[in-house]
């Protein structure tokens, strides 16, 4: 293992079970995107989680609070899709003309 590789993990790393680093993701994970999906995405993953349950962790039909929750660590960037799109783009245009 590199030394970038141990500075980067958490100490005791080593001791933790795959199931632990599982639930803890499951448990703190949230997902970024283009702040014009944020809603759009969620009202999918909320749609979602009540027709399969158990693809989004859970062992039963999940209340309201617990799609809250779900879908609460679905967060906006900074930044709308149309200004990604533009930036992708001007800097397609600029390596073109490089070539």
């Amino acid at each position: 293992m590199s030394q970038l590789d141990q500075h980067h993990r958490p100490e005791g790393w080593e001791r933790v079970s795959p199931q632990k680093v599982e639930a803890a993701i499951r448990a703190k994970a949230s997902l970024r995107i283009p702040s014009d999906h944020v809603h759009p995405v969620q009202n999918y993953v909320r749609s979602a989680a009540l027709r399969h349950p158990e693809k989004y962790g859970f062992d039963h039909l999940p209340d309201n609070k617990e799609l809250d929750q779900l879908t609460s660590r679905i967060k906006p960037l900074p930044i709308e899709s149309k200004q990604i799109q533009t930036r992708v783009q001007r800097r397609m245009q600029g390596l073109r003309m490089n070539v």
